[in-house]
């Protein structure tokens, strides 16, 4: 039993032969073809620093700014080469550990049964001035131990069209891309299926900047060396917007709210690097999570040519490292109208062809296609959209509803930007990466285990709505639009699930009562449990069971797990049962001006927050008040032990806040913030006026489940109970 107690706390990845795993040949990697003179271009390529790369098998690391082989005779003949690049600053190009990169190799190769690039043999040399970066280019790849070496690119403009647009009046409604099939990808028909808000899951968004302060966004978590450089925030806003709009009944609504989310700085003080980045997320993201590139980089053509950055050899090989660690890689096409079957991309770039099938990353490749009543016909290519055989999904490229900006609402200041006129392949991926997360959300709710990423892209492509002529062809193909009701159809779900609970709660100390539950794949074994507690179960149908709850299960409030068992022997989801008390009462309800996180709470009203995480308490003014709203918040919280006694985890530092006690006939009930001080037994709480927020940057180091609701001023004079809030430290 999870019942509420006291509030103690609340803040806050060249061989030219088959390579051999355990005696299994593999399929090898495309051999390098390095120019005899490489041509610099100062618009595209950085002049001081160059990428290179030493042969597979051999040993060169550094040390001291230095090249070194330990003996080995590695650099054997590059004496001369190396002398030419004394003063030069050289690092390693990731920052993974080699016991590291040497473990996700081993992993990829055993995955994917081909040749996976040794990336310790990466490394960036910064040059001093008067160091030509196009002879010593030309010099490194001259010789024998270099696989390549080439320029570093400058930063390339973001993979978005346009971003602004007329002032809409609402924000859901305009979320299409949200609309069952053919329209949008169905997502709302799968939010209640277990897993099916992406939960479980873990996506990293690769490009320049977010707005970590918005509040419509859940928490981030940077991963990676911090970008020094300024850049807009609203682009990776805008995407991270898509996925991870809080389900708060104001602003957007993600496609996966319930994921994690990380954001990794392509462009860092090592310079601009995607591949980098895609390896940074490595030491977080695992089998059946998501790394998210919103980038693209310089094609070989002249003009607007924005290509995949898998056009780069390194990130290719960053890429294909995630892949080969089940980590499903999503990245935009690029918007540079570019055909990418075009025999241009068969040639040069070092023999790296990865737009030929053959050479086929493992990434799901995202194009761009039209918005219902957009610019086209609906999942037809939109002209800016790259597209190819290697393209694999589309999403919408236009008319994407989101945060960031400003075009469509603005009132709020700079953490209350909306828009409705995100595009271009930036906003079509983030569309298909959260097409990806329900997928596996799903997955490892009901079945266990993840998908691999190979498997999550055939079902999206096998399932999903046909790309559509428009004003371009479908011979110029950008992929099918995800369909996830129809993807999560071919997944082998044997487990049963709840989607609704009725009555959904109770008052505490009442009669025994039958409780309804329906879902899908019920049988005549499966039996309802009441935390923990089996029940007398009847079997309906495959979509309804009901069950007899004792009172005595009920004796106390608080909130209660109910899970269904079909006696597989499988731990199932859980839906949240409310025992309602008189001090509290149910969360949710009232004044909606209380918030965690951003968050006003999902269906149950609950905030899951991961141990350690941010926490930030709000509580905004009501419309209705003119003047600052004085305000009390009450709280209650505690952990069970296996007496389901509510003990309260010893904790110290920053984190503590000293609870005052309420109210004597409620021992349990204590007082977390107050306006009415410093005067009382409260006065060590006392806070300003609503709006208030207070948080911690370090979050709670132990699991815990706490509820807070308060009183709040809502004119002069008139008072009125605020909105109640689980709060889930898992």
């Amino acid at each position: 039993m999870i019942r509420t107690g006291s509030l103690a706390v609340i803040c806050v990845l060249l061989g030219l032969t088959p390579f051999s795993l355990f005696g299994q040949s593999l399929r090898p990697r495309q051999p390098v073809i390095k120019p005899v003179h490489f041509a610099l271009n100062p618009e595209q390529h950085r002049t001081d620093v160059i990428r290179v790369k030493f042969n597979d098998g051999l040993h060169v690391r550094v040390e001291a700014g230095k090249l070194v082989d330990h003996g080995t005779r590695s650099l054997t003949g590059s004496e001369s080469v190396l002398a030419a690049l004394d003063g030069a600053r050289i690092a390693r190009t990731y920052t993974l550990s080699d016991a590291q990169l040497k473990t996700l190799q081993d992993n990829a190769q055993s995955n994917l049964n081909r040749a996976i690039a040794d990336l310790r043999l990466c490394f960036n040399i910064y040059l001093t001035r008067g160091q030509e970066a196009e002879i010593l280019i030309d010099a490194l790849n001259s010789l024998d131990s270099v696989e390549y070496a080439m320029p570093m690119f400058k930063p390339t403009p973001l993979p978005t069209e346009s971003c602004e647009a007329l002032v809409a009046p609402d924000y859901f409604p305009l979320q299409d891309y949200l609309l069952a099939s053919p329209v949008g990808i169905d997502a709302p028909s799968v939010w209640s299926i277990p897993g099916g808000t992406g939960s479980g899951v873990k996506i990293a968004d690769v490009e320049y900047g977010w707005n970590f302060n918005h509040l419509d966004l859940p928490p981030l978590t940077l991963l990676g060396p911090p970008s020094p450089y300024p850049s807009s925030s609203n682009h990776g806003t805008a995407v991270l917007g898509e996925m991870g709009g809080l389900d708060d009944g104001v602003g957007v609504r993600g496609i996966c709210s319930d994921a994690t989310f990380f954001v990794v700085p392509a462009n860092t003080a090592n310079g601009w690097d995607v591949g980098a980045g895609i390896i940074a997320t490595l030491t977080t993201l695992g089998a059946g999570d998501i790394c998210l590139i919103e980038q693209q980089t310089y094609g070989p053509s002249v003009g607007s040519n924005w290509v995949p950055v898998e056009w780069d050899l390194a990130t290719y090989s960053a890429i294909v490292l995630a892949v080969g660690n089940g980590v499903t890689v999503v990245e935009a096409a690029g918007n540079g109208n570019q055909d990418l079957d075009a025999p241009i991309f068969s040639t040069g770039n070092f023999g790296h062809y990865p737009f030929l099938l053959a050479n086929d990353s493992g990434a799901i490749l995202v194009g761009a296609g039209a918005a219902m009543g957009g610019s086209s016909t609906n999942h037809s290519r939109l002209g800016f959209s790259n597209y190819g055989a290697t393209v694999d999904i589309s999403g919408q490229g236009e008319n994407v509803t989101t945060t960031g900006y400003g075009g469509l609402y603005s009132g709020g200041g700079n953490n209350e930007l909306y828009t409705s006129s995100f595009s271009g392949t930036s906003s079509a991926s983030p569309i298909v990466a959260g097409a990806v997360a329900i997928l596996q959300g799903v997955q490892i709710a009901l079945n266990g285990t993840p998908l691999t990423p190979a498997a999550v892209k055939l079902a999206l492509q096998s399932t999903g709505t046909p790309q559509t002529a428009g004003t371009f062809p479908v011979t110029e193909n950008i992929g099918p639009y995800p369909d996830i009701v129809a993807a999560i159809a071919t997944l082998n779900l044997t487990s049963s699930y709840i989607l609704t609970l009725s009555p959904a709660s109770v008052m505490e100390a009442g009669p025994g009562f039958t409780l309804a539950a329906t879902g899908d794949r019920f049988d005549s074994q499966s039996v309802l449990y009441f935390d923990g507690t089996p029940l007398v179960t009847t079997f309906m149908d495959a979509q309804n069971i009901t069950a007899l709850v004792p009172s005595n299960l009920v004796a106390l409030a608080g909130f209660y797990d109910v899970t269904s068992d079909n006696m597989s022997g499988l731990s199932l989801q859980s839906m949240t049962f409310a025992v309602n008390g008189p001090t509290l009462g149910a969360a949710g309800g009232g004044l909606p001006v209380l918030k965690i996180n951003g968050s006003l709470g999902g269906a149950d009203r609950r905030v899951d927050i991961p141990v350690a995480q941010p926490i930030t308490v709000s509580i905004a003014q009501p419309l209705s008040n003119p003047q600052s709203a004085n305000f009390i918040v009450f709280g209650e919280a505690g952990v069970p032990n296996s007496q389901n006694v509510f003990v309260y985890p010893p904790v110290t530092g920053s984190l503590i806040v000293t609870p005052c006690q309420a109210d004597p006939l409620n021992p349990t009930l204590f007082t977390v913030f107050t306006t009415f001080g410093p005067a009382g037994p409260c006065g060590g709480l006392w806070v300003g006026p609503a709006p208030f927020q207070f948080g911690s940057t370090i979050g709670l180091p132990f699991p815990l489940r706490m509820t807070i609701q308060g009183v709040i001023e809502e004119s002069p004079g008139s008072y009125a109970f605020t909105n109640g809030i689980i709060i889930n430290i898992f």
